[in-house]
């Protein structure tokens, strides 16, 4: 178990690695739009497409992440101020509800890049396509929860 851990953590680097490139990218993407809109009076039509499947990328991989580290809003102050024993029990909870939550989302995701017809005017992409992100991401999250909640149970358990 403990390798597989260390699998994930290297996976969520890297998703943290090309997530910041994705930002990065995306700052260009959106000033060169600008530079050419109020600049040069000209628009390119193909970057509002790149930069909204951009934000796609960002969100969802970052989302993603931030279940394996435990990066999402939550009320830590209130879990923390529980006797040990229920706090333990509470993230448990928790990570059961991303879990599951995820595998729904998983469901919902998969319906909607297969059954998505028609492509992006400018960039000629499967709409479809674009949203595959949702399914993939879906899973990377109920991994890394299901994971999270197994180690957790097992710590608690054989310390």
């Amino acid at each position: 178990m403990d390798r597989l851990v260390l699998v994930i953590d290297k996976i969520e680097r890297y998703l943290t690695y090309f997530t910041s490139v994705m930002i990065i990218l995306l700052t260009t993407v959106i000033s060169c739009q600008i530079f050419f809109r109020y600049v040069l009076n000209t628009g390119v039509f193909w970057l509002q497409e790149l930069s909204v499947i951009m934000m796609m990328l960002i969100v969802f991989l970052g989302a993603s992440g931030a279940v394996w580290d435990n990066r999402h809003i939550g009320l830590n102050f209130v879990v923390e101020s529980l006797p040990a024993g229920i706090t333990i029990w509470v993230r448990v909870l928790s990570d059961l509800i991303i879990a599951i939550f995820s595998i729904l989302f998983f469901n919902y995701g998969l319906t909607m890049t297969l059954n998505t017809g028609g492509t992006l005017s400018a960039l000629r992409i499967p709409i479809g396509f674009t949203y595959a992100i949702i399914p993939v991401t879906a899973v990377l999250m109920a991994l890394f929860a299901i994971i999270k909640l197994i180690n957790r149970i097992r710590l608690y358990y054989f310390k």
